[in-house]
């Protein structure tokens, strides 16, 4: 495949709607080309989201956040490229051990997200799939396709993302939020120390029943892995409360969780290719 400007090396992942390749621009520089699929490129509503997402990361800059190039109106967006392996996979071998590379990267996940907020935007599908870790320990949040600014709360918008992470306030009603963000937030720390999920059902009516059922009682994350100290246990737990304005801001989360991790929060995270 050729492209103006742009070596294209390989397909490097394929999505629902969109397909993302590795290639090298004119200075040999690794990027990532993200094209929407030939099928969906005359799919206004579809071409929208894909316009909106990319015009979202032209707004942002963080270490933690995949960084943006150019976004074209074919439409593509040039990305970061990212070398390593997504959090998903790195949880489908290992437990992320409390006392070695949580803190750094609740912290660092967390800070993503608090930029985020200050600035106006909701990620609105944080999940491990989008936390990508480079092999120099780098964490990077990706994905943006369902991401929408603030001014957006009071829309109703179709629940989308992946059921497990998704706000019960979403999956019934479409409201998205910084809550439904920090609710994200929490399912993804409980998971990152249990290798679980606080509610597991077989379809998004059962799982909207557990998240809104007052006498589901979801175990703290010390119930499956002793190591938890009660502080963290709160911590998360109060970020996964059913009730919307019950769960903290995420600025209070991580004011929080530095108070736990007594230093931890700037470690460099360490995992190796197995």
């Amino acid at each position: 495949m050729e492209l103006e400007g742009y070596n294209i090396l390989k397909k490097a992942h394929e999505g629902g709607v969109s397909i993302i390749y590795q290639a090298t621009n004119k200075k040999g520089k690794e990027v990532a080309i993200k094209m929407l699929k030939p099928q969906f490129k005359h799919r206004r509503d579809v071409y929208l989201d894909f316009w909106r997402e990319g015009e979202i990361l032209s707004r942002l800059y963080h270490p933690y956040i995949v960084k943006i190039y150019e976004l074209r109106r074919m439409p593509l967006m040039v990305l970061e490229w990212v070398e390593g392996r997504n959090l998903k996979n790195i949880l489908m071998r290992e437990r992320i051990v409390v006392s070695e590379n949580f803190f750094s990267l609740a912290w660092k996940i967390g800070e993503a997200i608090n930029y985020l907020h200050t600035h106006g935007i909701l990620h609105n599908d944080i999940k491990p799939e989008n936390i990508m870790i480079s092999h120099k320990g780098e964490i990077k949040l990706v994905d943006f396709g369902l991401a929408t600014k603030k001014k957006w709360f009071l829309w109703k918008r179709k629940a989308k993302g992946t059921p497990m992470y998704v706000a019960p306030e979403v999956l019934s009603k479409g409201k998205f939020s910084e809550h439904s963000d920090v609710f994200s937030y929490g399912v993804l720390l409980y998971e990152m120390i249990t290798k679980r999920v606080p509610y597991e059902g077989e379809s998004i009516a059962e799982l909207l029943r557990k998240k809104n059922n007052n006498k589901t009682r979801v175990p703290p994350p010390s119930f499956y892995n002793p190591r938890v100290p009660p502080a963290l246990d709160a911590l998360i737990l109060s970020a996964i409360h059913r009730e919307p304005k019950k769960r903290p801001h995420i600025s209070q989360l991580l004011l929080d969780l530095g108070r736990i991790a007594w230093g931890k929060v700037d470690r460099t995270i360490e995992w190796r290719e197995s």
